[in-house]
């Protein structure tokens, strides 16, 4: 008789899930979760960060290689407790038996690599192990690619090149979320070149940037916040025809400020925050030139100053809803 005893797996903190999992421990024949097709049980250990699914091949034998499948690979570097060691190992293997050299690797629905913080990547070597991981992930053409590093001031690693390596596959990259991450002008390259076709959504935050435009005729959503510029003279230009959502959340002297050069049309959300003097301020409201009257109604402005009469002159600025 299989052994029914329940196994309460780690708590996941990825996707929506949020809840540990109680499941039925057993063979093949069990009843449960063990029962249900291959796309089912894909789809709740995409729930999982890629080292708790890798746990669940305790369950049964059916469990030892279904992880290898699952299109979500997402690493928690928390979870490994501040030993780079560890990780490094278990990085090694990852996104490599599945592909060989004959056939291009098979794509993910999402790529996270997310809380560096506690391991800090100050040694070069250390930086290399993510840059080879998140090279990796990049080749398997990821719908979404989420990395998080963690504030500090020794955590900045660069970006790797998004384009596919080969110009028989194409990005099918839609979501973009970075955060502690040097984005040099490759990156903007990327994006305008035609290496992200289907680019909708980009969130930047705390990032280091150095590239001055940002063009993408699929970009839907633009989020940037608490970034920082090399070059903090330099204005920062959009090209975006079909953009509809803008959230500016940056502090005056990280930047000169951003002008949409196109998409404003299009513009149903824009939010900006932070402190801004006069001219920066204007500036970025140029960016809502061409809103309609019913789109401004729709806006949310929130205007922050160190004094209360600069906050009443910003304000009595704003041209009337």
């Amino acid at each position: 008789m299989a052994d029914q005893t329940e196994t309460t797996l780690p708590a996941s903190s990825s996707c929506s899930s949020r809840n540990p999992a109680r499941v039925s421990r057993g063979g093949e024949g069990s009843e449960g979760l063990g029962a249900l097709p291959d796309d089912i049980l894909h789809t709740i250990l995409s729930k999982l960060t890629t080292r708790q699914a890798v746990r669940t091949t305790v369950l049964s034998r059916r469990w030892r290689h279904l992880w290898r499948s699952t299109p979500c690979v997402d690493v928690d570097a928390r979870e490994f407790h501040g030993s780079w060691a560890t990780l490094e190992a278990f990085t090694a293997n990852l996104l490599l038996t599945s592909s060989s050299h004959h056939t291009a690797p098979p794509v993910l629905d999402a790529f996270r690599l997310r809380g560096l913080l506690g391991l800090m990547l100050i040694h070069y070597r250390h930086r290399a192990i993510v840059d080879t991981f998140v090279r990796r992930g990049i080749t398997h053409r990821p719908a979404a690619l989420e990395i998080d590093l963690g504030y500090s001031s020794y955590n900045y690693f660069a970006l790797p090149r998004l384009a596919p390596p080969s110009s028989a596959t194409s990005s099918r990259l839609k979501r973009l979320h970075l955060a502690c991450v040097v984005l040099e002008a490759s990156f903007a390259d990327d994006i305008r070149s035609g290496g992200c076709p289907v680019l909708e959504e980009v969130e930047l935050r705390r990032c280091k940037c150095d590239f001055y435009e940002l063009s993408s005729a699929t970009l839907r959503r633009l989020d940037m916040e608490a970034c920082f510029w090399v070059c903090r003279d330099r204005v920062v230009s959009v090209v975006a025809p079909r953009l509809a959502s803008l959230r500016l959340a940056i502090s005056d002297g990280m930047w000169k400020g951003l002008v949409l050069e196109s998409g404003g049309e299009s513009l149903t959300q824009v939010s900006i925050s932070g402190t801004f003097n006069l001219v920066n301020l204007f500036r970025n409201l140029r960016v809502m030139a061409n809103v309609t009257r019913n789109k401004l109604i729709k806006q949310h402005i929130d205007l922050k100053a160190e004094e209360p009469e600069d906050r009443f002159l910003i304000a009595d600025k704003i041209p009337p809803l």
